[in-house]
């Protein structure tokens, strides 16, 4: 997946590199980065808040009580395999 979109980033990016001189081309990517790092930010925004509503309701509607604390215990195991099946990082 990563792959992929840094496959289309290079393709846009690498013409401009050729024909923009050095500070253009420095602006250019600036941007790329700065809109790509704004619109992943706001999609995790996005559903953290959902998530939240989502928990909020099943704790008030269901009386999951320990799901509070078994929330947390998930993400951080989500958050390491994502990090050594994505990133191929290890701890």
């Amino acid at each position: 997946m990563f792959s992929f979109v840094h496959k289309k980033i290079n393709f846009l990016l690498f013409p401009l590199r050729k024909k923009l001189p050095e500070k253009q081309f420095i602006i250019a990517a600036a941007i790329v980065v700065g809109l790509s790092a704004s619109t992943v930010a706001i999609i995790l925004k996005s559903f953290v808040f959902w998530l939240h509503k989502v928990v909020t309701e099943n704790v008030i509607l269901l009386h999951w009580k320990y799901s509070f604390a078994f929330l947390p215990i998930a993400g951080i195991v989500f958050t390491v395999w994502v990090i050594r099946q994505f990133l191929k990082a290890t701890f």
